[in-house]
């Protein structure tokens, strides 16, 4: 007799059952979203896109963002209004920024490292860092998961729906993936489910049409790829490896569903009761309302 059926011997049966059962019944570590734990620091949420009329905001000063509550995105982190706004949340989503460095092209992971060392570099409040699930295995939160200023939280990226539940249902628990053709589409959506009283979106240009051309000589598709704090003239690529160049009807069909899915995103806080307004200065989003600051 091994060690094991003796330990069973001395254990009563409905100890064994019951570890049994939740062996069998554990959560599959495959679904993880803890975003239902994010907590409002006020009813009002200013999400701030990256494009050119983010200038035009801040040209008319800040004052207006205290006491709210701020998610910023992508590379913001690099900039000097990161420190002057101490914005209280963080997201990104694209994996280009949140996978092993090992598999990016030299630029991607030149820029995901600066993002990790900006946010060492500066951070001295509380901010809450919003990345889709898988990010849990990449560079950027395994460099700043012990960040004493840092609290992760992770969205679903799968489909786990429940069929007797709604599409909001489904979407106000996480059970499916966000729109997420671009990170403020998803920001709209974390917005959205937590129910702010009001979202208003800054520097959401999302003029890239207007940006992307194709050279006359080499048909290569290329992008003037425009933000408040600069831009840079690059080839586009379908890939993270920088190495198979992207069709323009591709790239058009990619800005044409991120356009769609701000009015199903328009849909969804009609149905929550949230108003969401677009205040950039510039913008060729059409689903909200436009305000001024």
């Amino acid at each position: 007799m091994n060690l094991r059926q003796i330990i069973k011997l001395f254990i009563p049966p409905i100890i064994l059952k019951i570890r049994h059962f939740f062996l069998n019944n554990k959560k599959d570590d495959s679904y993880l979203s803890t975003v239902h734990t994010i907590q409002k620091n006020s009813n009002t949420l200013f999400i701030l896109g990256n494009g050119p009329s983010l200038n035009t905001t801040f040209a008319n000063g800040t004052d207006f963002f205290k006491e709210k509550d701020i998610i910023c995105v992508n590379t913001f982190v690099t900039t000097d209004f990161f420190v002057t706004l101490k914005p209280t949340k963080y997201m990104i989503a694209d994996p280009n920024n949140l996978i092993g460095l090992e598999t990016l092209s030299n630029v991607l992971k030149e820029q995901t490292q600066e993002i990790v060392t900006e946010f060492q570099k500066k951070i001295n409040w509380h901010i809450d860092f919003i990345v889709p699930d898988f990010a849990r295995d990449g560079y950027l939160y395994q460099s700043l998961k012990m960040n004493k200023f840092i609290t992760f939280y992770f969205y679903n990226t799968k489909d786990v729906s429940k069929t007797n539940y709604t599409y909001f249902q489904n979407l106000d628990e996480n059970l499916i993936a966000p729109p997420a053709q671009t990170v403020l589409n998803t920001c709209l959506w974390l917005g959205i489910k937590l129910k702010y009283d009001a979202i208003y979106l800054l520097g959401a240009d999302t003029s890239w049409t207007e940006q992307v051309s194709v050279d006359q000589t080499t048909n290569e598709l290329y992008t003037i790829d425009k933000h408040f704090y600069g831009e840079v003239k690059r080839p586009v690529y379908g890939d993270v490896d920088g190495k198979i160049p992207r069709k323009l009807h591709e790239e058009l069909e990619a800005d044409a569903k991120v356009l769609r899915n701000y009015w199903e995103l328009k849909t969804y806080a009609q149905h929550v009761g949230v108003a969401v307004y677009n205040a950039s200065a510039y913008s060729l989003i059409d689903a909200f309302e436009r305000k001024k600051i």
